[in-house]
Parts: C-alpha cells; sequence; structure tokens
C-alpha cells in the first residue's frame, strides 16, 4: 500500500516479536521457563553489578551521541540542509550507528532481550517534546526506564506465585501499540 522501506520494515520487527512471543509462550507451556527468560529478558536477575556494567556501556555512548545531537536535527530536515550547514552524513550516521550498537549492546547483555521499549519511548518522547534530539535521547531514556519499570512491576504481579518475563508483556503491548504508532505515522507523511 504505497508502503515506505522504513515502514515495512518496521512493521516486520513488529510481526516478528508477536511470533516470537506465541513461541515463548508455548515454550512455558512445555515447561522450559530458562529457555524463555534468556530469549525474552527478564529483570530477575538484574544486581547492582549489572547495573554498574550496563552503566559503563550507556554512558559515554549517550553523552557522545548528545554531542551530535545539533547535527542530527540538520539531518533531520534532510540530508541536502545537513551537507549545506557542513554535516559529513556517512561518517555521521556510522558514528551514530556505533554509539546505538554500543548502548543496545549493554542493555541486552544485562537483561537480554526486552523488545519494544527502545521503540516505543522515542514515539512518546516525540509527541511530548517535540524533534530536537538534545531532548529526544534524555526523554526517551527516562520514558524507557518508566515504561520497563512499569512492565516489570507488571509482570510481577500477574501471575504470582511464577513471574513472567518483562519481555514477553512489553512485546504483547508493545507490538499492537507499535504498529498503530507506524500507521498513524505514515498517515501524517
Amino acid at each position: 500500500r504505497e508502503m515506505s522501506p522504513e515502514t515495512a520494515l518496521l512493521c516486520g520487527v513488529g510481526l516478528m516479536y508477536f511470533f516470537l512471543v506465541v513461541s515463548f509462550v508455548l515454550a512455558l507451556m512445555g515447561g522450559d521457563i530458562m529457555g524463555v527468560l534468556l530469549l525474552t529478558g527478564s529483570l530477575t536477575e538484574s544486581t547492582w553489578e549489572t547495573v554498574r556494567v550496563a552503566l559503563i556501556f550507556l554512558t559515554v555512548p549517550f553523552i557522545l551521541l548528545l554531542r551530535y545531537s545539533w547535527r542530527l536535527n540538520a539531518m533531520a530536515l534532510g540530508d541536502e540542509v545537513a551537507q549545506s550547514v557542513g554535516v559529513n552524513l556517512k561518517r555521521l550516521r556510522t558514528i551514530c550507528l556505533l554509539l546505538s550498537t554500543l548502548i543496545i549492546a549493554g542493555i541486552v547483555c544485562t537483561t537480554g532481550v526486552i523488545g519494544f521499549i527502545c521503540l516505543i519511548s522515542p514515539f512518546i518522547a516525540r509527541a511530548g517534546i517535540g524533534n530536537d534530539h538534545r531532548f529526544i535521547f534524555p526523554c526517551s531514556a527516562l520514558m524507557g526506564a518508566i515504561l520497563l519499570l512499569g512492565m516489570d512491576t507488571l509482570t510481577r504481579m500477574m501471575i504470582k506465585p511464577m513471574e513472567a518475563p518483562v519481555g514477553m508483556l512489553t512485546t504483547v503491548i508493545g507490538v499492537p501499540l507499535f504498529l498503530y504508532l507506524v500507521l498513524q505515522r505514515r498517515q501524517v507523511e
């Protein structure tokens, strides 16, 4: 339906996560709890040591991303505009990709794959504060922390005494919300 490649890719990622959760539910019903915890992400094994490790991977790349925020703002206006103000687009994309990869690797190594927090929180941040990357990065991080804390609290209360992996709940709630946000964005464009 005249969907951009980015939108199609994001919808595919959303559907992939949904079917992954269906597989995990079936695995849980079969009794493979540790496999599900590893693949869906959980905060049950988190310690202060885990927090310190995550902070090492998060702090430096996050500060560097903030340093590039004005260039990202220029790039958001279009490649021609960014180049006209002296932004090296190839270099900027490479640096941002590497910094984002470090942040994601640090999070996934300490918590496992917890889907949709990092995809939904920037949408919410943009809706609340606009498109300035100086504010989107910190607001997205704060929104992501709030969403993860809320989802983790819900999973701890849902199926007592057993605890469902937080990644399952974020995916079950995140897939429809994410697809809705992507389709809304597409209608605006």
